[in-house]
């Protein structure tokens, strides 16, 4: 205390002097400095802080901290029981969402094989087109002996459009004819890998199901003992095996097929959202009520028909006619003459070659253009 006093003395001096004299010098702000720094660095601390704010009366309390000791344990209570209610809450959020099992939609896996097939497709005339390049430099540097016989190449099956939508339909039949493990899920996609690039000289069929039922031709061959006369097709060029494995190997991990199992598809939902979109149209914004009258509307209609639509009416009291009645049978049948046309095998070999027409032109745009719209091509 005493060297805080005689700190305050100095300090006053040297401000009378400095008063005195408008020209204060350097040394006497020095002074000034260190002073103050006396009485900044020998201030007494409180020993056992907070042990001392505990024997404090009201009055005491509010003098230091200009707030009430009420209002004070009101905000510490409401603030820990705000902790305890996050933590709780964030506690159940994290355990539900480590309940939360993701389902694959087969045909969304299915699309990815073709994507990843058609961009191992670019990959590798890119890399042709390099070779090819190196390879007329060399030619033109070197001469070339007349004469020399060229060796035979064996005939082998390239990446084409036909072979990258062949392979997705084999994916979706092996994840759908063994929904329910993984394990035989995995040998059946691998069967159809090894049995395109089997060839007469290294037969690959061990994945493939035997007897005379099988698909494949080589194991209904052995069935039948005609193994002697049977002649594979040509294999699966080896520059295009490297890249197509690679892509098997992603599809077939455990994570992913495990999403897979139960070979379910977003056919179904994609169509109730449908239903839902044409009451309740995206682009226009509904209420919470509308968007469940519209959900509700849907699920029945989309169960039923139109059918359900008159129960609701009944319901609520509105006297239905005749017209009605009418309107909701023909709709009805209408409904189901639009299904089973569009279940036939000429609407769906319709279906299939507009889909076929319109990937080749859409090929063809890519390596005209290039790729105007993708995932990340921005990146």
């Amino acid at each position: 205390m005493a060297e805080n006093n005689n700190a305050l003395i100095a300090i006053a001096i040297l401000m009378l002097d400095s008063s005195s004299d408008d020209s204060s010098s350097t040394d006497s702000d020095e002074e000034l400095i260190n002073a103050v720094q006396i009485i900044r660095d020998k201030r007494p601390r409180i020993q056992n802080y907070i042990e001392v704010i505990t024997l404090y009366d009201d009055k005491e309390f509010k003098s230091h901290f200009r707030l009430r000791r009420s209002t004070f344990e009101y905000v510490l209570n409401s603030y820990r029981y705000k902790q305890k209610i996050n933590a709780s809450f964030y506690k159940n959020i994290l355990g539900q969402l480590n309940e939360i099992f993701k389902k694959e939609c087969v045909l969304h896996v299915k699309k990815r094989l073709y994507r990843r097939a058609n961009e191992a497709k670019k990959q590798l005339a890119q890399i042709r087109k390099s070779a090819k390049r190196e390879t007329a430099k060399q030619l033109s540097v070197k001469k070339i002996k007349k004469g020399t016989k060229s060796t035979k190449k064996t005939k082998s099956v390239e990446l084409t459009i036909k072979l990258m939508k062949e392979l997705p339909i084999y994916f979706e039949l092996a994840v759908r004819r063994h929904p329910e493990s993984i394990e035989d899920m995995r040998n059946a996609i691998w069967a159809t890998f090894y049995h395109k690039i089997s060839s007469d000289d290294e037969p690959q069929h061990s994945r493939c199901p035997a007897g005379p039922d099988s698909w494949c031709k080589y194991r209904k061959a052995e069935a039948n003992n005609t193994l002697q006369n049977f002649q594979h097709p040509p294999a699966l060029s080896e520059e295009v095996q490297p890249f197509l494995k690679s892509i098997y190997e992603d599809l077939t991990t455990d994570d992913l097929l495990e999403r897979c199992l139960g070979a379910n598809t977003q056919n179904s939902n994609e169509s109730y959202n449908a239903c839902v979109w044409h009451l309740a149209p995206k682009h226009m914004f509904a209420g919470k009520k509308i968007i469940e009258i519209a959900a509700y509307c849907a699920a029945c209609t989309f169960n039923e028909g139109h059918q359900p639509l008159l129960k609701i009416t009944e319901v609520m009291d509105i006297t239905i006619g005749q017209e009605a009645a009418t309107f909701v049978q023909k709709h009805n049948e209408a409904r189901n003459a639009q299904f089973n046309r569009r279940t036939s095998d000429a609407s769906k070999d319709r279906r299939t070659a507009i889909r076929n027409e319109r990937m080749e032109e859409n090929a063809v745009y890519d390596e005209v253009e290039g790729i105007m719209y993708a995932a990340g091509i921005a990146d």
